[in-house]
């Protein structure tokens, strides 16, 4: 009688062979959907012209220095500057306005952080607004 040599049934190898075959099916499955061509989307976006591109920041602009002047406290300030921004990342952008864009977006999060970190903000407000007037 050898004690060291007791087999004990176990569900080890059914389970992985389960297991296995169930993760070759998933797998399978998954990346044959994402081959699938894609519907291409017959919609075409109309390019926005300079002087509506023009119009909107100038309005977005307005606003903002308004607001921005009159807000009672930074945090007041810091939602403006964080809706403002939202407004003029969601504005469809002529070519030839791309970097002068880009250079706004980077103004307000340069004003926004400025605002976070309790710094003083007033150089990176002034940039913003001598950015505008540029437009």
């Amino acid at each position: 009688m050898n004690i060291f040599h007791h087999h004990h049934r176990t569900f080890f190898l059914p389970i992985l062979i389960l297991l296995t075959v169930g993760l070759v099916v998933f797998m399978f499955f998954s990346l044959t959907d994402s081959f699938k061509p894609a519907e291409i989307s017959q919609q075409f976006i109309t390019p926005v012209s300079s002087q509506e591109y023009t119009n909107s920041i100038k309005t977005i602009g307005k606003k903002f220095e308004v607001s921005f002047g009159t807000a009672e406290n930074d945090i007041a300030r810091l939602v403006l500057v964080e809706n403002t921004l939202s407004e003029l990342l969601a504005l469809r952008v002529p070519s030839e306005f791309k970097e002068i864009h880009l250079e706004l977006a980077v103004a307000l999060s340069q004003l926004q952080a400025d605002l976070r970190s309790q710094k003083d903000f007033s150089v990176s407000f002034k940039s913003f607004v001598e950015l505008l007037a540029t437009i």
